[in-house]
This record gives structure tokens, sequence and C-alpha cells, in this order.
């Protein structure tokens, strides 16, 4: 792999390499060979990214070139340690949608029918002031009170009390934890044995896990609420939503069917479970890289042409509908007209006489 022997430079940003980006997570840089290797690629530096990919530099031996690239790569995969900023500060990315106004927690509560005569929305730790780890508002027990809450944290690791994470849209079952770990494989998972139940695709999924790591965005870079107030991040930074909701049709399953009150009931068995091909195993030159679905394919290609026959047939619609306001002036406008119902993708023409 070729690339600039080239030192920082005068803005502090990485020169030309793009992959640093994904370093951000504690990398590994490894020096590989030595003056004595002999073979094809034996000599440069080897980095293993959180992305699965793994790269090595083959240089020449003559002049050591591999410490100038060694310290280049290790100066810029670790910013914080020589007194870097993170990229995503540096990003100068532009989006037409605001990806940091996506999310607001007293709309969300509110869509799940919160607060009700159960739960309330605690306004105890807005200023982080109860646990610094946990958001600013949180839903607690209707009878909790805050002095009631501040006694519990006492005995709570790092002050986290149980907070309402989930509430059922109609029994009102709720998870109620004292963490939320991340269980984006388990998703794919589950999009997997239930091909209908996830809005959203694959390529989604691997957006996201991509950029947790990307360092390109500001949305993952810290590990709570107030640590990205504290440093600005929504002003300072880019959102992965923005880029995202720019194209959502690229994110979209199209094999989607909404469906009210629907358990899944995962299969949890090994003889179930999948190897995240796509993900795990796209950087490895020896395994041939997953065509896209062709049924996928092809329901997204019959989806939009029905949109379009649609849209068709609306204009067609207002058009008939405008000729049929002015009084008949030749036989031919006499003949009866056709109306057509589009209903469950079966289109039916009908002819009706006025």
């Amino acid at each position: 792999m070729a690339a600039s022997r080239r030192g920082p430079n005068c803005c502090g940003r990485p020169p030309c390499f793009p992959f640093l980006r994904g370093l951000r997570d504690r990398p590994r840089i490894e020096k590989m060979g030595g003056a004595t290797s002999r073979g094809k690629n034996s000599y440069g530096p080897d980095i293993t990214c959180k992305d699965m990919r793994n790269l090595r530099f083959a240089l020449k031996q003559e002049g050591h070139s591999r410490k100038d690239m060694f310290k280049i790569l290790t100066f810029y995969a670790f910013p914080l340690a020589h007194s870097l900023p993170l990229f995503a500060f540096l990003n100068e990315e532009k989006f037409n949608v605001d990806g940091w106004t996506v999310y607001n927690p007293v709309e969300e509560y509110q869509r799940q029918g919160l607060p009700n005569h159960h739960w309330t929305i605690a306004f105890i730790s807005k200023c982080y002031k109860l646990c610094d780890t946990y958001p600013a508002l949180l839903v607690v027990l209707y009878c909790a009170a805050d002095e009631d809450l501040r006694r519990v944290t006492i005995f709570r690791f790092l002050n986290r009390i149980s907070v309402l994470s989930w509430i059922h849209p109609e029994n009102r079952t709720v998870i109620v934890r004292c963490s939320q770990p991340l269980v984006v494989y388990c998703v794919w998972q589950m999009s997997k044995q239930f091909a209908t139940a996830f809005e959203f695709n694959e390529c989604f999924l691997i957006t996201i896990l991509d950029h947790m790591y990307s360092c390109r965005f500001g949305t993952f870079l810290f590990n709570c609420e107030s640590a990205g107030e504290r440093q600005k991040v929504p002003e300072r930074t880019v959102s992965l939503w923005s880029m995202i909701n720019r194209n959502k049709e690229k994110f979209k399953n199209p094999f989607y069917m909404k469906e009210i009150n629907r358990v899944l009931y995962p299969v949890a068995s090994m003889h179930h479970l999948e190897l995240w091909v796509n993900y795990y195993i796209r950087w490895n030159p020896r395994i041939k890289q997953q065509q896209p679905n062709p049924m996928e394919q092809r329901c997204v290609e019959l989806l939009a042409s029905s949109d379009n026959y649609i849209k068709g047939l609306q204009e067609l619609q207002l058009a008939n509908s405008a000729k049929l306001s002015d009084p008949p002036t030749s036989p031919s406008q006499m003949m009866p007209r056709v109306q057509t119902h589009f209903s469950g993708g079966t289109l039916a023409l009908r002819l009706s006489s006025e």
C-alpha cells in the first residue's frame, strides 16, 4: 500500500490518511519485519483498525523509511496523546439536515405516553448532580420523591438508580434498568429472522457501527450526555444523523410491514445464528464480497415503479377533472370516462357514464 510521507501540516490535520479516522478507539500499530527481512511486503508498519481492517504498508528497507511512517501514523492515530483535537472537531462537512435536533427527550417520552399515573419525568439530575453519567431527564416511579432518589443513590454503583427505558404502548409493561448496552449485533440477528419487522436495513446498522469509531461525527465521541455538553459537541461537530437523514431511502428496508402489537420471539439456538459477513469479513480480499440481495433490489424497483405509476394516475385524474369541468363541445367529450382505483397493489379500471 503506497502512501505519502508528508509530516504534520500547518492545519494540524491528518495528511491524506483517511483510514486514520477509524483508529480512535485503541488501535494497534506495529512495526513489521526488520533490516534483514526478506520477501514481498515483509517490511513496514502494520495497522489493525477497530472496524476489522488490517492495513500493511510495504516499504523499502533502504534508509529506514519505516521509522518516519510509524512516527506519523502514531502521531495522528492517538491525537489526544499529542495534544491534537479529535477529527470530529475539524470536520467541516455541511448537510441540509441538522441531526442534533432529531432527538428531544420530552417529545420522545410523550410519544410513549409519559408521564402517566405510574411514571413521571424527574428533573433531579438536570445539572447532572445526581449522576453525571445519566441524562438530564429521567423517568422514575410517580411516587418517588427527589429526596428518596438521593438516598437510593448511596447504595448504587456510580449513583446509577434504576430508571425507565421502555414502556409497552398498551399493557404498559416496562423495562427498567440502570445502564443501556448497545445491542447492534443482536439487532442484525433479529432482522435476519424477522425480515419485515424493521424499517431500517443492514446498511443502516453497518453505518452506525462504522462511525462509532470513525471520529468523523460527534455523535459517539463521549460516554455520556454531560461530557458532550462540557465539550459543546452539538455546536462544534456534525451529527451522524445529519448524513443519514439526508438520504433516508438508502437506509430503508423495502420489506418492512408496519404491524401493531407484534411480539418478536427470536430463536436463540446456535443453529439459527449467522456470521455477519458483510461487516466482519468485508475487508478480507480472499472472501468474495456479497452482492446486494436481488430480491431486495427487485422490491425497491417495484416500489419505485408503483410510486411513479400512482403519481401518473393522479396527474391523469386531475387533468380529466379539469376537462370535465368545461361543458362538452364535441361527441368525443361525451364518451364514458375511466375511473382508476389503486388499493392493496391492485389496479382496478371502471367505466362510468356521466
